[in-house]
């Protein structure tokens, strides 16, 4: 069977062909319209990946509220995630915390002002700062489940955040 042949009209009226040809003859002109969408869409690249936000709070939820009272009281803070650091201690120095299950330090500064992470029996976190053998805990006002004293610098000035 001999295959049909196509007339030289139906090839005209072919939509692709049509495209085709147009394409091909304007090829500097569709070049640069290519390089043009190029230049825009790498322009708008940094704004688009400016408009995305890593926050995972929802205002009028207890942590988001608890962390924006942080920052406006302590002015840094409350926004911040905590970054656990490996402490070593000096020789012959223990940490316990009465009243609690679990007892990890987090951090020390030049005073040796320790602040560290508890857990109690039902399992929730408590930040405290160990100084010269006394314990305070470091709960703000409303804090849903508990806190974190993530860091603490020379001056004494704690950073963490509510759980």
């Amino acid at each position: 069977m001999k295959p049909l042949a196509r007339s030289r009209s139906d090839v005209r009226r072919n939509p692709l062909a049509i495209t085709t040809r147009w394409v091909l003859a304007h090829r500097r002109l569709v070049a640069d319209f290519w390089i043009l969408v190029t230049v825009a869409a790498i322009a708008g690249v940094k704004p688009a990946g400016d408009a995305l936000s890593q926050e995972f709070t929802v205002p009028g939820r207890d942590g988001f509220e608890t962390n924006r009272e942080i920052a406006s009281i302590y002015g840094n803070g409350g926004n911040v995630a905590p970054i656990v650091p490996v402490v070593t201690l000096p020789k012959g120095t223990t940490i316990d915390a009465p009243g609690v299950s679990q007892t990890r330090p987090l951090a020390i500064n030049n005073r040796g002002q320790i602040v560290m992470d508890s857990v109690d029996n039902q399992l929730r976190h408590h930040g405290f700062l160990l100084e010269r053998g006394r314990f305070t805990e470091i709960t703000p006002p409303g804090a849903p489940t508990g806190s974190v004293a993530a860091d603490i610098d020379d001056r004494g000035r704690i950073v963490g955040g509510v759980l």
